[in-house]
């Protein structure tokens, strides 16, 4: 049984299941939304972390009605939180704020909610909304800050910030670490045929293709132009080859943007070495690279150190 309601500025889409919880009392006074959402947002507000938040506000819940899990979704952010474990009977609430989507919650567990503790649900997540409302917002402007506008790809800033990092955990913990710096073969000519808006949305379509062959611990970035970089961590020189073979592979069977037709691209690849530093790390991949496009362009070549192969 599915309905909708509307509990101050929260439009709820309730799914119900199996058998009734015990839940903990309060005193009236402290059932009412103006108590629950003073509390909340006392709690709430030391931190702008949506993880953080859900933590928190989980505690809350649990302190009040038995649950096994609690969700924070947010398909258009990408955003698919879980604190606790799901249940076999969820209730799930789309939250809307001032016409603003704000994702969904979703509470679960193995027994089925009552009437009174869906009501009290909805009463804490009238405190929550104003919190999350601010934590999205939070979080777009820290990713504005460190991605690209056009490809939506990590910026340069951020290749700067993260290769230091991963540079230092390889280091710490004797992972392995490689890059590919990318170059799209023969783009300024793309530009200055069909114009720079095509360029752009070719820049864009190779950025999707990027985020499908790629694993979820890789990361990508748009250095700058048509030049592309990809760290991958716990990836040796064999591993990076990998992926560069499937990139050339994708882009030859279907091009990235098929009203340009079939492009190409140059790839250099290195793998971190011992005490070597992020700027080392990323002269060799970029060596490479002027290595592929010299030998002809449509390419990698990878370089060991000692020797570009």
């Amino acid at each position: 049984m599915e309905h909708v309601q509307n509990p101050a500025g929260t439009n709820a889409a309730r799914a119900f299941g199996g058998d009734h919880a015990q839940m903990l009392r309060l005193r009236p006074e402290e059932r009412t939304p103006e108590a629950l959402r003073d509390h909340l947002a006392g709690v709430l507000q030391v931190t702008l972390d949506l993880a953080c938040l859900l933590e928190l506000f989980t505690a809350e819940v649990r302190r009040l009605v038995a649950v096994d899990g609690v969700a924070y979704t947010h398909e258009a952010e990408e955003i698919d939180l879980l604190e606790g474990r799901a249940g076999r009977h969820q209730i799930r609430y789309h939250l809307d704020l001032e016409g603003e989507d704000l994702g969904e919650m979703v509470f679960s567990r193995s027994s089925r909610f009552s009437e009174e503790e869906m009501d009290l649900l909805e009463r804490m997540l009238f405190g929550a909304v104003y919190p999350v409302r601010n934590a999205l917002h939070y979080r777009r402007a820290q990713r504005a800050a460190v991605l690209d506008p056009l490809t939506g790809l990590y910026n340069r800033a951020a290749l700067d910030a993260l290769l230091e990092r991963e540079v230092a955990r390889a280091h710490r913990y004797g992972g392995a670490l490689s890059m590919l710096v990318i170059d799209l073969d023969h783009f300024k000519q793309i530009n200055d045929t069909r114009g720079h808006q095509a360029g752009d949305r070719l820049l864009r379509a190779f950025a999707r293709l990027l985020r499908t062959l790629m694993r979820k611990s890789d990361m990508a970035f748009r250095y700058g132009g048509d030049e592309f970089v990809v760290l991958l961590p716990n990836t040796d020189l064999s591993g990076a080859r990998v992926l560069a073979g499937r990139i050339a592979s994708a882009m030859y069977g279907e091009p990235p943007l098929p009203e340009i037709g079939r492009i190409t691209a140059s790839i250099g690849a290195a793998t971190l070495q011992a005490a070597e530093t992020p700027e080392a790390l990323f002269k060799r991949a970029d060596r490479a690279l002027y290595r592929a496009k010299a030998q002809g362009r449509n390419r990698l070549c990878a370089d060991r150190g000692q020797a570009t192969i």
